[in-house]
């Protein structure tokens, strides 16, 4: 058991002897600069990953609350328009309300464009009460199916 930490060091010791020799390649960079310059772009790629992932999570939560306004505004203008209350789901996709979905296929047809984590999947629903509130509220298959048919 004595042998193996010694024998690491060892082999640790010879590795850096290794990179630390004056040796240069033809195109003179020395091993050294070459391992540097490659961990250091291993962590340059590293740390920016997690980065990019997040700006691209707030530009799709973004986008979602664009399609909230959007249909927001769209739902205030027919209430202002017809005057009355309604349910909908807002279809993004052909910029119109669908009032009645029978079925689940038919609730299919409507293009999910919820891009966040937490809307991925879903469809906006809308609710106008006779005082003109507007209530959105994404919804996806699951969602729907347990509100118009009790599963």
């Amino acid at each position: 058991m004595m042998h193996r930490p010694v024998r690491r060091v060892f082999m640790f010791k010879n590795f850096l002897i290794y990179l630390t020799k004056k040796s240069v390649s033809p195109k003179g960079i020395s091993r050294l600069a070459l391992v540097l310059l490659v961990a250091i772009g291993i962590l340059l790629v590293l740390i920016s990953i997690p980065i990019y992932r997040e700006a691209e999570e707030r530009g799709k939560i973004r986008m979602d609350k664009g399609h909230e306004q959007t249909a927001w505004d769209s739902a205030y203008m027919k209430y202002m328009l017809d005057g009355g209350p309604f349910t909908a789901i807002y279809d993004s996709e052909n910029k119109e309300f669908v009032y009645r979905v029978e079925s689940m296929r038919e609730f299919d047809r409507i293009t999910a464009y919820g891009e966040s984590k937490e809307n991925i999947g879903k469809v906006i629903l809308l609710n106008v009460s006779k005082d003109g509130e507007i209530n959105v509220k994404w919804i996806g298959r699951e969602e729907y199916r347990k509100v118009n048919h009790g599963d």
